[in-house]
């Protein structure tokens, strides 16, 4: 009796968890800089150091702007990378809750987590890259829109997304393998 309870104890808490990671992001990057706006605080825009004039910056070193008058369209064209990281958080959720409630029925290899898994190896290499160019594509339109094109933001592709993408990936061939001896071995009992 209490097993099943820590069981059910379990799900929630780990499907809780899962939730919570796109919730925070969404708090974090859409609900807060929504409300800096409303109090019509200062844009902040990230540069790369050396093109917004620091000549002993290091390569690669970025500086936050704080921009003051930014319109309603360079607000929303800020908010962009951070709705496009929300959904890839989301979908990512949404993949490892899909594995994992199979895993609790005692299902883990088949061709349905096998597919998922190799989603979410594909999304967790693609989203930080296309999150990092979305964020370079914003910064460019509100520095053009500002007047201050000539000031470049650079693009910074962390290489966590990849590592552990790869990771899911070897992963989901596990399960691939798994799918494969559960077939072969049904036949046999």
């Amino acid at each position: 009796m209490n097993e099943a309870r820590l069981d059910r104890t379990d799900r929630w808490a780990t499907f809780g968890a899962v939730a919570a990671v796109p919730l925070a992001a969404a708090l974090v990057l859409l609900v807060l800089p929504t409300w800096r706006w409303a109090q019509d605080r200062p844009l902040r825009v990230a540069l790369d150091a050396r093109a917004a004039g620091a000549e002993d910056a290091v390569p690669g070193e970025r500086v936050v702007v704080q921009v003051r008058g930014a319109g309603g369209l360079e607000r929303l064209v800020d908010l962009v990378p951070g709705l496009v990281g929300v959904i890839a958080l989301t979908g990512g959720a949404w993949l490892a809750v899909a594995v994992l409630r199979d895993v609790m029925r005692d299902r883990p290899f088949g061709e349905t987590n096998t597919r998922r898994l190799r989603l979410l190896a594909g999304l967790l290499i693609a989203a930080p890259v296309v999150v990092a160019y979305v964020r370079m594509v914003a910064e460019q339109i509100v520095l053009h829109r500002l007047e201050l094109s000539q000031v470049g933001s650079g693009v910074d592709i962390p290489l966590w997304g990849l590592v552990s993408g790869l990771a899911c990936a070897a992963l989901a061939q596990a399960f691939a393998v798994g799918t494969r001896l559960r077939r072969d071995a049904e036949g046999l009992v």
